[in-house]
């Protein structure tokens, strides 16, 4: 923990979550000397992993190891943790609050007003996964606070209001106002290629998702996938649904190059917003993938291939695919047919129906489209009929 970078931090903080979950007998008085130490460091302004040492919260509360002469501090840190210039600390601290909130509930009941007060002035963050997680977590405290009702009419109002949120932060980039959470694009320096697009590609993948059809969610995904994920370690079993996990460790995987790793991650999740940001953050990454990874990602490809917004995105993943195909032969990465036929028709309407982004320097999409269909010997007059 005292080490002075992100990635060692980070590590650290997911060792001890798991350590402390995966405790057969915990140990409860050395569990509870663990919560002075955590607010110190989420306190402590040279700390870089606070995202990845937030769960640790929720960890301690599951196995009941919050002693209550720190909830006080405890709490106090989290809340200073939702104000944070990080999108990922603030889901965190949201997430932590929602555990706090369900194991807990017995140590709150009498210090849950101001909680509740700080998450009515932050449920309306312009990232979705965070608003998402401070919607539960203010239902979860006015339940405590017997408010239930309220919190639950809170919760429709909030998410009524995810679209007009999600347009209205595009269009004050747009407008070249400033976010006071616009400090989020500074925690990986890839992120500045969004900012070159004319706006966050997250934002607009939040309306472009509500309204396109179908969604990868929809697809029935491989069974047989997963499993061999599981048993090679690449994918936890997410038992308790926790997609941030999952996109902590992807972003682990990717900061020491195991893309594979990154993916299985992302793509467990059935998540499309968490996959297109992977995607936006690693670029182009099919000559990385294992064949089973890489035809998870294509069907993902397919799917965004109509969206203007994600249309240069899912161009320069086909353009390397093109090169891995012609280096490798037709049979290359083991696509079936039906995909590449798949692939190979939405990209012909899409070729069809939009241009290029203006900043797009590869191959135009009718050349891709020719390329591809060359190399894996398909006839494109049948999608002309």
């Amino acid at each position: 923990m005292g080490e002075q970078n992100k990635g060692v931090q980070s590590g650290a903080s997911t060792c001890m979550a798991k350590m402390v979950e995966c405790a057969s007998d915990p140990p409860l008085p050395a569990f509870q000397k663990l919560c002075p130490r955590i607010c110190k460091l989420l306190n402590n302004q040279n700390f870089m992993a606070k995202a990845s040492l937030l769960p640790v919260v929720a960890s301690l509360s599951q196995v009941g190891a919050i002693a209550p002469q720190s909830l006080e501090a405890l709490q106090l840190s989290i809340h200073e943790c939702l104000g944070s210039t990080d999108w990922a600390t603030r889901k965190a601290a949201a997430d932590s609050l929602s555990a706090l909130a369900l194991h807990s509930s017995n140590l709150i009941a009498d210090r849950a007003s101001s909680t509740i007060t700080i998450l009515e002035g932050c449920r309306f963050d312009r990232m979705k996964p965070v608003r998402d997680s401070m919607t539960e977590a203010l239902q979860l405290w006015k339940k405590i606070a017997g408010k239930g009702e309220d919190g639950a009419a809170d919760d429709l109002k909030a998410l009524s209001h995810d679209g007009d949120n999600a347009q209205s932060a595009e269009s004050s980039e747009k407008n070249g106002s400033k976010d006071p959470s616009a400090g989020d694009k500074k925690t990986q320096t890839s992120d500045s290629v969004s900012e070159g697009k004319g706006g966050s590609i997250i934002d607009k993948a939040v309306v472009i998702l509500k309204k396109k059809s179908p969604a990868l969610t929809d697809r029935e995904l491989n069974p047989e996938f997963f499993q061999k994920l599981e048993t090679r370690g690449l994918c936890p079993a997410m038992q308790c649904c926790n997609v941030w996990t999952s996109w902590s460790n992807a972003m682990h995987a990717l900061q020491v190059g195991d893309m594979d790793s990154a993916y299985a991650e992302v793509l467990s999740t059935g998540d499309d917003l968490l996959l297109i940001k992977l995607m936006d953050r690693s670029g182009p990454m099919v000559d990385q993938l294992s064949n089973e990874i890489a035809n998870e990602a294509l069907h993902a490809i397919v799917q965004f291939l109509m969206e203007q917004d994600l249309f240069d995105i899912c161009l320069s993943w086909i353009q390397q695919l093109v090169k891995v195909v012609i280096e490798n032969g037709h049979d290359a990465l083991g696509i079936t047919m039906e995909l590449k036929k798949e692939l190979l028709l939405n990209l012909h309407e899409a070729a069809s129906t939009m241009d290029p982004p203006e900043n797009w320097e590869g191959a135009v999409p009718d050349q891709l489209l020719l390329q591809l269909a060359s190399a894996w010997k398909i006839e494109l007059q049948q999608f002309d009929k």
